[in-house]
């Protein structure tokens, strides 16, 4: 996937459309990964494991419309391109998105197709950010 497809039709249609309780909540669910071998800590948001891809793919197009940076890091020869998945893709944009807009109102839900993680994803030359969150 060199770039997120684009879709004609709005992601909530096809988020809403998937049988899923919102995460919403003041207790997000928590995503694990396995542990990188440098301690870390903070909270990043990163694609659902549990949702479909399509409904992922929808999620993330909706981020890049939002804000082109945070699709610059996935294209084709950039550090965050491997793994090419769309869900590895959709992760490093929805994380970008939200430790950009977390302080602004932005959480990490997507409707659904994202979590909070406490285990930096971050592998290799893809280094994912995360800000204090503000309280």
């Amino acid at each position: 996937m060199d770039r997120l497809k684009s879709i004609d039709k709005d992601p909530q249609e096809s988020i809403n459309t998937q049988p899923f309780t919102s995460i919403n909540t003041d207790q997000p669910e928590v995503a694990t990964f396995p542990q990188n071998s440098e301690a870390s800590s903070g909270r990043w948001c990163v694609a659902n494991p549990h949702i479909p891809d399509q409904v992922v793919q929808a999620a993330a197009e909706w981020a890049c419309q939002q804000s082109v940076a945070c699709c610059s890091r996935i294209q084709l020869g950039q550090n965050c391109f491997l793994p090419n998945t769309i869900k590895d893709h959709a992760s490093v944009v929805f994380n970008t998105y939200y430790q950009n807009y977390k302080h602004q109102g932005g959480s990490c839900d997507f409707n659904g197709a994202a979590v909070i993680t406490d285990t930096d994803p971050s592998h290799g030359s893809c280094q994912f950010e995360s800000a204090p969150d503000s309280k």
